[in-house]
């Protein structure tokens, strides 16, 4: 599967932001990128999943860094989140934004393009409202991190394609030069100005 397997520049800068870090693998899966968060430099992963059937039998040889828990994330206790990692998610309410609000570094890892949906509207309408430390968009990936800061920004061309997922008409990848959609290609992380 090409989904969530990020490139090697999102490796790099995903590598970057864990170093050393307790990691919340929000919506875990497989924990397939669990095992990778560990590999990429992460101290230890508390993976998250309402699935009863996460092979949890994967990581026993991990047992001691890869915390697993199977509950919906609205049955999540109130905890502080240092790094929080999603990537792919759903695109229906479930619970997560309580957890990312929580959360000093959120790590997104999803496409919102070419008829691809990652994540709901109300997740990017609260995103679109945090400082951005990295954004690394690929055809099959965008990463993006994003710092605890509160900032008022244009959305990337991504953020902007999933608040308006609902006007039936897929954005595609990459933007098509002086199309209407290139209106939210920002440029300047730190002024949210315009390219």
């Amino acid at each position: 599967m090409s989904y969530g397997r990020p490139t090697d520049s999102q490796i790099r800068e995903i590598s970057k932001a864990i170093q050393g870090k307790h990691v919340h693998d929000l919506g875990a899966g497989d924990l397939y990128l669990s095992r990778k968060l560990l590999d990429w430099g992460a101290s230890k992963i508390t993976a998250i999943d309402s699935a009863s059937d996460v092979p949890v039998q994967n990581v026993q040889n991990l047992i001691d860094r890869i915390h697993v828990i199977q509950k919906h994330f609205d049955d999540i206790p109130g905890t502080n989140i240092n790094t929080a990692f999603v990537s792919w998610p759903s695109n229906y309410v479930n619970g997560i934004l309580r957890l990312l609000k929580k959360a000093s570094t959120i790590i997104y890892l999803g496409c919102n393009v070419n008829g691809t949906v990652c994540g709901t509207t109300e997740l990017f309408e609260y995103l679109i409202n945090r400082e951005v430390l990295t954004h690394l968009p690929h055809t099959r990936n965008t990463l993006i991190i994003y710092g605890p800061g509160m900032v008022k920004r244009a959305p990337f061309y991504e953020e902007d394609a999933a608040l308006n997922m609902s006007n039936g008409s897929p954005w595609s990848w990459p933007p098509k030069s002086g199309g209407p959609n290139t209106r939210r290609i920002v440029t300047n992380m730190k002024t949210g100005q315009f390219g």
